[in-house]
């Protein structure tokens, strides 16, 4: 399984002044199933939690990707 990129998500606090911060990782990856794939994004968030504070989310692109996707049909009344 190819991925093309990784999102890595900062949330931060605007609350207290820490804005939310992204990196893309990109020029694909190879997986060779769903679990090799969760373990690089386990271990891309332990990377960026020694890195940043708060919360963070780890997506690949195709993810996001499929999210637009279905918000948008959800907008039209398409359904899933």
């Amino acid at each position: 399984m190819e991925v093309k990129s990784f999102i890595i998500t900062s949330h931060g606090d605007p609350s207290v002044g820490i804005f939310p911060t992204t990196w893309e990782l990109k020029n694909g990856f190879f997986f060779d199933d769903d679990q090799d794939l969760n373990q690089f994004k386990e271990g891309l968030h332990e990377l960026f939690m020694n890195y940043v504070d708060g919360k963070i989310s780890v997506e690949t692109s195709e993810e996001i990707q499929s999210e637009i996707e279905y918000f948008e049909r959800m907008e039209k009344g398409l359904g899933v």
